[in-house]
């Protein structure tokens, strides 16, 4: 009985050491479009870096027509009747 009393103890302290380990994030890709510019992307349809109303900085990636640049949004947001909109990333690869 005293060595099931000892494994229920070990069991509960090694389920608080692991839930209380911090988790880690990774941030694996990132691009900014403060150039005002989509380096590498393929863009179609209204994707484009816009300066209307991004989230920090000067511009960000956006999928808007007739818009002008400033802090509120503004433009259209309507879609192309139904045709293909896209915006693909550059190839990255990964760290193992």
């Amino acid at each position: 009985m005293k060595s099931y009393k000892i494994l229920c103890i070990i069991a509960i302290l090694a389920i608080g050491l692991f839930l209380s380990a911090p988790a880690t994030a990774y941030q694996l890709y990132s691009e900014d479009f403060e150039s005002g510019t989509a380096p590498g992307f393929t863009l179609n349809s209204f994707w484009h870096a816009t300066g209307n109303a991004p989230y920090a900085g000067s511009f960000a990636l956006g999928f808007v027509h007739d818009e002008t640049p400033g802090s509120l949004p503004n433009g259209s947001y309507a879609g192309t009747g139904g045709s293909e909109q896209f915006a693909f990333w550059p190839k990255i690869t990964l760290p193992n």
